[in-house]
Parts: C-alpha cells; sequence; structure tokens
C-alpha cells in the first residue's frame, strides 16, 4: 500500500516539475506562495479537462454569480480563475491526505509484531500485555480476519522473582525516607511508593498507629510526642500470585519548625498587633524589622497578559471564522443595496427625459455623473451595471440590445422591467414612456417605503432584547436600595 502513496507523491512532485512554466492569471499571484505550486498543477488540469471533458464545468449560474459580484469584469479570466482555485483547493486536499496516509501506512508497517513466520515477542517484565490483530489462513486460505489476540507479558521465574524481592526489601529502605537521614529519626514525611521504577511488582503499606502518619508516608504532627514514638511500617511486596512481607522499624518525631515558615509566622502575627495598637488611627503603620530582619513591603501586581493574549487569538479565530461569506451571502447583500438605489434611479431618468433629454442620453448622464463623483471602496452595483451598458453602446451594441442585457444582468425582477421599458420605447417610440417610468418611480418609492418600514421593525424587535436588560438594571437599582432601607 506504501508504493500507491509514494507513486501519488511523485505524480505530485512529477506535476510541479512539469508546471514550473505555467503563468497564472494576475489575480492568483497575489496568493500564498505554498499555494502557487498547486495552482499551477490546477491551472494544467484545468485546461486538460476542458480540452478533453469540455462538459465538465458548467457554466451557466455560476458564471452570471461570478459576473453579477463583479461587473465589468473579464467574464472567461472570473470563470478560470475561480474554477482554477477549487481545483486547487482539491489537490491540496489529496496530497495532504496522501501524505498523512503515507505516515500511517509507514507506522503501521514498522509494528510488524513477527520475528519469525508464528513467533511474536512478548512485553518485556513489566511492559504489560499487548494487543495484536491478525488475519489467521488455514492452508493458504483466510479463516479469520482483523482477530484481535491479547499476548501477556513475560513473566520472573520463582528463583528470579526471590532474588527480586531480596533485592526490592534493600532498596525500599533507602527510598522510603524522602529527606529522613535514617528511620531511627524520622522527622519529614515519609515516601511510602506503591511500585518501584524498573520492578514489575506492587507494594501496599500497613502502619502499626496511624495517628502518626497516613498510609501515604504524611505525618500527624498534631499525634506524635516530642520524645518520639515507635512505629512499624509492613511492606507487602506482590507480584502475580507471590507475595512477600518486610517490615521496618522506625522512630517519629514531631517536624522541626521551618526558618521560614516561622518569620513568615512572626510577620503575620505583628501586623496584626500592629493593627490592633493602630485601630484608633486613621492609618495602619507596618512592622520594618522582626528577628535582626529588614521587612519591607510592595503592591502585589498580578500579569494577564498571556491570559489576554489566548483570549485575543481565540476571538480572533472566531471572528476569522464568522466573517468567512459565502458566494450567496454576497449576491443578497448585491441585490439589497441595488433595490434600494432603484428608485433614486428612476426618479433621475424622469427628471433627465422631462427635461427633454433622449433615453441614451439621461442613461449616459446618470452613469457618468456616479462615475465623476464615484469614491474606491464605495461602488454601487446598480451604477457599475449601467457604466457597463453604456460602455456596451460606445463599443457598437445596439441601444435595445444593451438595455435588455442590462436588464438581464441585474437579474432583478424591478431592473428586468425597466430595461424592458427603455428596449421597448426604442421601437414604438417615446410617447407613453415618460409617464410609465413616472408611475413606476411612485411604485419604488412606496416600496422602498415599506421596506424601511418593515427593517424598522425588525431594528425595533432586536432592540427589545437589550431595553429589557436595561429595564431589569434600572428595577435592581431601585428595589435593592429599598430593601435596604427598610432592614
Amino acid at each position: 500500500m506504501y508504493i500507491l502513496h509514494l507513486s501519488i507523491l511523485a505524480i505530485f512532485l512529477l506535476a510541479s516539475l512539469i508546471c514550473t512554466g505555467i503563468k497564472l492569471p494576475p489575480d492568483l499571484k497575489h496568493d500564498d506562495l505554498w499555494q502557487i505550486p498547486f495552482h499551477k498543477q490546477a491551472l494544467g488540469l484545468y485546461g486538460l479537462l476542458n480540452t478533453y471533458t469540455p462538459g465538465l464545468f458548467k457554466k451557466g449560474t455560476l458564471k452570471k454569480s461570478l459576473m453579477m459580484l463583479n461587473p465589468g469584469a473579464d467574464a472567461g479570466k472570473l470563470y478560470k480563475s475561480y474554477q482554477v482555485r477549487r481545483l486547487s483547493r482539491v489537490l491540496m486536499l489529496i496530497f495532504g491526505g496522501n501524505l498523512l496516509a503515507l505516515v500511517i501506512c509507514l507506522s503501521s508497517m514498522s509494528k510488524d509484531p513477527f520475528n519469525t513466520e508464528n513467533t511474536i515477542t512478548r512485553n518485556t517484565y513489566g511492559g504489560g500485555t499487548k494487543s495484536v490483530a491478525l488475519d489467521i489462513l488455514s492452508d493458504g486460505e483466510p479463516v479469520i480476519t482483523g482477530e484481535s489476540i491479547t499476548i501477556g507479558e513475560r513473566q520472573y521465574s520463582s528463583e528470579e522473582v526471590a532474588s527480586m524481592m531480596d533485592d526490592i526489601c534493600v532498596q525500599l529502605e533507602t527510598l522510603i525516607l524522602g529527606k529522613n537521614k535514617s528511620l531511627e529519626y524520622v522527622c519529614y514525611d515519609l515516601n511510602l511508593m506503591n511500585s518501584l521504577k524498573g520492578y514489575p511488582v506492587t507494594v501496599e503499606w500497613e502502619l502499626s498507629d496511624y495517628s502518626v502518619m497516613t498510609g501515604s508516608g504524611h505525618l500527624r504532627p498534631e499525634g506524635i510526642l516530642s520524645e518520639g514514638i515507635p512505629l512499624t511500617l509492613t511492606a507487602t511486596l506482590s507480584y502475580y500470585s507471590f507475595q512477600a512481607d518486610h517490615s521496618f522499624n522506625a522512630m517519629v518525631y514531631p517536624p522541626p519548625v521551618d526558618d521560614e515558615e516561622s518569620l513568615t509566622q512572626q510577620i503575620r502575627d505583628s501586623i496584626i498587633e500592629h493593627d490592633h495598637q493602630g485601630a484608633a488611627s486613621e492609618y495602619i503603620t507596618l512592622p520594618t524589622e522582626i528577628n535582626g530582619h529588614n521587612i519591607t513591603y510592595r503592591a502585589h501586581k498580578t500579569n494577564d497578559s498571556l491570559l489576554l493574549l489566548a483570549l485575543s487569538a481565540l476571538i480572533g479565530a472566531a471572528l476569522f471564522k464568522l466573517g468567512e461569506n459565502d458566494l450567496e451571502k454576497e449576491l443578497k447583500k448585491r441585490d439589497a443595496q441595488m433595490m434600494t438605489d432603484y428608485p433614486q434611479i428612476v426618479s433621475k431618468l424622469v427628471l433627465l427625459l422631462g427635461a427633454g433629454m433622449t433615453i441614451k442620453g439621461a442613461f449616459t448622464k446618470i452613469a457618468q455623473d456616479y462615475e465623476r463623483v464615484l469614491q474606491k471602496g464605495k461602488e454601487r452595483f446598480a451604477y457599475e451595471e449601467m457604466l457597463l451598458c453604456v460602455r456596451e453602446m460606445e463599443s457598437g451594441v445596439s441601444e435595445a440590445d444593451a438595455y435588455l442585457r442590462f436588464s438581464s444582468r441585474c437579474r432583478l425582477q424591478k431592473y428586468v422591467k425597466l430595461g424592458a421599458l427603455l428596449s421597448q420605447n426604442l421601437k414604438r417610440g417615446a410617447s407613453g414612456l415618460l409617464e410609465s417610468l413616472s408611475e413606476e418611480e411612485r411604485d419604488a418609492f412606496e416600496e422602498r417605503k415599506s421596506t424601511a418600514r418593515r427593517l424598522g421593525e425588525e431594528a425595533g424587535t432586536k432592540l427589545l432584547a437589550p431595553m429589557g436588560i436595561m429595564l431589569i438594571i434600572v428595577i435592581v437599582i431601585v428595589v435593592i436600595p429599598a430593601f435596604l432601607t427598610f432592614r
């Protein structure tokens, strides 16, 4: 199987070398450097697929949607770049998946449990059981597939166990001491471990007196006399069915008072004493010297910069995820913007036609006025489509066809009706056009009013939640002081 993954990896590398000389469209060159090889491969693949399977890439609605969002752009280049990006993502996914699959395949090969045809190595002493998945064959034919077999670890012989227990008992007497120097004078916690590194045994402890020490070795100072208390510790060593006991005799004394802990307690006591002594004063004077130690103070400052950094990263990731907009959302925004501009466009046409201008002249003037005052980043889709329509007429497209193409690109019913009105009145003459446009203007403004009313109602509904929260806050501010006054 790894040969297949290596072959796919080799194909990608070979394709990268072959496609090195391919020139990318300008809009693809600005992507990240690591994406460029995949873009070149995708561009080469797109050319092959487009040549031998021309029906694979359907240009219908997708191409129209892209043109709606980029009026005036080269449709062929726009569509080609979009498809190349799609193919590039697929190639990246295949390459990454194949690379991961190759790693997994090589890893599984390195875990072959067999030494010979039917010999499997056990785990060493203390290594635990081993689970092996096997395909079992009979006379060369598989009879069981994926059978999970559990193989126990290697166990010591009885002689080895006895010798090991003796070694452990010798080591335990030193290992359990912790900070103590010997078991004859125990004043610190003992290290009563439950297992020993390098030995597959478990250790259980039993104490003769639990009032001076816990089962894990922690001292209980309140139960220890100053002259010391004798204590017997019994360790039970277990290895499968084999057990052995070994006892240790210790003398336990109260833990010594740590100098640092003593100074800390003295500082706290002194502060409390100064507080009581100066209770009538406006200020408290903190102690500056205790038992020959010079004591100074400073305000405790917390640094939450790392927490803030992590929180910023999480918020940034969340905003990045929420900020992704697909093609349909962009189209909806575009349609909403065009419907907002529609009444204004019709109103301008009525005004200019009423002043005696021709349809073409009025249409051209509206588009050119927009182009003259256009600022970068404030493009309006409806006016961009009008500019494109004017350029089509200047390049030789008939006026009637240009209006119909304009309405088709806008795709919205209102613009389709406007394009049809302008185109039909060129054939029938301008009589009645002004009245039709005036009526369309009235309808558009009425529709805009109803839309604004609806949006206002939606905004009002959205404000209910914050208004409710503010009401609760006001009630709390008013009611709590009233209750406190009653009390």
